[in-house]
């Protein structure tokens, strides 16, 4: 066996061991975060609050998104359980999921940090917008809005079966050597556990 095979070899069962763990310290972590910011985004003293409405929404959000994608991507790269090579629904309706659920939770946090500096305005006028009512509304609008883009986007875009998520990065995958895989598939694997983390 060659060096490049040996080192291959070692990168593929250390990309598998750093995904199964960030994605098992992802679940934990990002459920029992979210149950924490859920009791206390509920609690009487602050339900009236724009600011805390958004930061539910956001709470909500996460804990949907931990709770579909992670279990799915533990499923596909650790036990063998990948739908996506057998039904093109089941793709799109998890590559919009993946996109949607994570872009309304970082949207409603940006949306609470605005409306924190709308609260402390000087202005009468301005501090105005920071009220319940119009938080409701901004909020629907704003999920309104990312559910069209991304089905807009998830229909128009075609999404190879089995490989959706790495499509970009393999391109001409037939024709790389092994290490050339490996390394690739240890860098994407490696960056999305990152952002998942980062949750």
């Amino acid at each position: 066996m060659s060096t490049n095979n040996t080192y291959a070899a070692t990168l593929l069962a250390a990309t598998s061991y750093v995904t199964l763990s960030i994605d098992l310290i992802t679940l934990i972590i990002g459920i029992v975060g979210c149950i924490c910011n859920l009791i206390t985004f509920t609690a009487p003293q602050l339900r009236g609050n724009a600011c805390i409405f958004y930061l539910l929404c956001a709470t909500v959000f996460q804990m949907v998104s931990i709770l579909f994608i992670i279990p799915n991507r533990l499923a596909a790269n650790n036990f063998g359980s990948n739908f996506d090579p057998h039904s093109i629904i089941y793709c799109k309706i998890h590559y919009y999921l993946v996109i949607t659920l994570p872009e309304s939770a970082t949207f409603h946090i940006l949306l609470s940090i605005m409306d924190r500096c709308l609260a402390t305005s000087t202005t009468a006028r301005i501090r105005a917008w920071s009220d319940l009512k119009i938080a409701h509304r901004i909020s629907a609008g704003i999920i309104i809005i990312i559910v069209l883009q991304v089905v807009v986007s998830a229909t128009l875009e075609s999404l190879r079966l089995g490989s959706y998520a790495y499509s970009i990065f393999t391109s001409g995958n037939l024709t790389k050597t092994l290490t050339a895989r490996v390394i690739e598939n240890f860098t994407v694997q490696f960056g999305v556990s990152i952002y998942f983390l980062s949750l």
